[in-house]
């Protein structure tokens, strides 16, 4: 419900893919990065998507904030 709840009062929606696949985060997150003028990520340093996202937006030259993810509760 809070899924479509948000694409309803969405002023834009842009689709990267109409289904789900192995690239579809890739995809989305070039995407994001190179319709950017800043990217602010929630990055605790460990590898993986968002990791390779912000080295993606270094390359694309767009500026970075990052914020650090408060720890889980156990």
């Amino acid at each position: 419900m809070r899924h479509d709840r948000l694409f309803a009062t969405a002023d834009i929606v842009t689709a990267t893919g109409h289904e789900y696949t192995n690239a579809c985060m890739f995809r989305r997150n070039r995407y994001m990065v190179e319709n950017a003028d800043l990217l602010l990520a929630a990055y605790d340093g460990q590898p993986g998507g968002t990791a390779m996202t912000c080295e993606y937006a270094r390359e694309m030259g767009v500026p970075i904030r990052l914020i650090m993810p408060l720890a889980r509760a156990a």
